[in-house]
């Protein structure tokens, strides 16, 4: 997902249930918190936090398949 796609989608989703899958297939669901994209160099890293039953789950991933709003 590029960044404007993930501040759109953001936008739309942040509070509420969602399933982020990453390109190497792990999938997170819980409350969408937070969502950005970092740069460093020339790498560029999505740091996703998600509230999953309470316990806030803080990832970074370089890839992101897709994010769906349960």
């Amino acid at each position: 997902m590029l960044r404007d796609e993930l501040a759109k989608f953001y936008e739309k989703a942040k509070g509420c249930k969602c399933r982020v899958t990453t390109k190497a297939g792990n999938s997170y669901e819980g409350t969408l918190l937070g969502c950005q994209v970092l740069t460093n160099n020339n790498l560029k890293l999505a740091l996703i936090q998600i509230d999953v039953n309470g316990l806030i789950k803080e990832f970074y991933c370089t890839v992101i398949e897709k994010i769906e709003k349960l």
